[in-house]
């Protein structure tokens, strides 16, 4: 069994999951080498069983896999498992005997590692008896204790700069950041249908890749999410839209929640109802716009940089925007460089998690 992402699911969750795979571990969704369900079910159960691997499966981590799951584009029956199965009825040393004998999963023990970090991290806490499971994991998948503190170390980095990122793009302002530890420990008993399938999903990004607490803040009207979705397009549009600048910024939109299948539907008549100088306005008079300012100018950064090309054009149009927004060229130096340390950091992610061949590649 292979899921199809482009057959099964609608727009809007095609492109989040293609987005979030690409993005958060170098895999395409879509290609020739798209994950079958076995290797889905396998790496997933390898990762919570490697969680809990310290004798606790807390309820943060239990979310940050399902959710993953569901970003990922796994099957509902696949997410409810991953919420309901207990590590102990799942035979860990079999698993790993089964990926190692893999042809695909073979090449994913960086990943595994990574993807385990990152999940005992998930409710601020990397213990060190988990620190310690992780490298007995590690081992049985034939890295050693340097391998899992070089992933370790470039997870830590990676954090910190996210958490530099939010303070600076949030600052004083809390419409969007987390309010109570409570909203994003507890997972669902369920998920029983495609809304909250995609609730869970938009969840997982929004709070650990954009530091936006979607659950407390309450969503954006329609009206907001086509001027935020306008001014992203519009802002890569100005030396002409590359494809992959399309791609990256819808990516990210329908990843965050931001874009619907009936917006996608519609995005010229979007584009057009809105000219610049209203789109600016509206963002000034929207609150919770005004209060996401300063990541939509890093989002605008991310997308028209997305082509390996940040014109000039571009640069001197996302500071005109920055500057109707209350902001100096400054902050825009000041993201321009947060994104160059996010690029980097992903880019040395990938080569470590994929030493030998990424069979999920482009």
């Amino acid at each position: 069994m292979t899921l199809d992402l482009a057959k099964d699911f609608p727009p809007a969750a095609f492109l989040a999951s293609k987005f979030y795979a690409m993005r958060i571990a170098g895999i395409d969704l879509v290609g020739a080498g798209k994950p079958s369900y076995e290797d889905t079910e396998l790496y997933y159960l390898a990762v919570l069983t490697c969680a809990a691997a310290d004798g606790e499966l807390a309820p943060s981590e239990r979310a940050f896999i399902a959710s993953g799951c569901a970003s990922f584009s796994a099957p509902m029956s696949l997410v409810n498992k991953i919420l309901a199965i207990s590590p102990e009825d799942v035979p860990l040393e079999e698993i790993l005997v089964k990926i190692q004998a893999s042809e695909t999963l073979k090449y994913t023990n960086w990943v595994i590692v990574y993807h385990t970090i990152m999940t005992c991290s998930a409710d601020g806490d990397f213990a060190l008896e988990e620190y310690d499971a992780v490298k007995k994991v590690g081992a049985a998948l034939g890295l050693d204790a340097k391998d899992v503190d070089l992933v370790r170390g470039l997870e830590l980095q990676k954090q910190e700069f996210k958490a530099e990122l939010f303070k600076f793009c949030f600052r004083d302002d809390s419409t969007w950041t987390i309010k109570s530890s409570e909203s994003h420990i507890l997972p669902p008993k369920a998920v029983t249908n495609a809304g909250e399938y995609k609730k869970l999903a938009e969840k997982y990004y929004a709070l650990f890749e954009c530091g936006v607490d979607l659950e407390q803040s309450g969503d954006l009207t329609q009206e907001e999410k086509e001027i935020f979705t306008a001014v992203l397009l519009s802002t890569a549009a100005t030396d002409g839209l590359h494809v992959l600048e399309e791609e990256y910024i819808l990516g990210f939109l329908t990843a965050m929640g931001f874009l619907t299948d009936d917006m996608l539907s519609r995005l010229n008549g979007i584009l057009n109802k809105f000219p610049s100088d209203v789109l600016i306005e509206q963002l000034k008079i929207s609150a919770k716009l005004n209060s996401l300012r300063y990541m939509l100018i890093f989002q605008a950064i991310a997308g028209c940089s997305a082509d390996a090309i940040f014109s000039s054009e571009e640069e001197a149009d996302i500071k005109k925007l920055a500057l109707a927004l209350q902001m100096t060229a400054e902050d825009v130096d000041k993201l321009l460089e947060f994104y160059k340390k996010a690029e980097d950091n992903r880019s040395e992610l990938m080569n470590v998690m994929w030493p030998l061949k990424n069979p999920y590649a482009v």
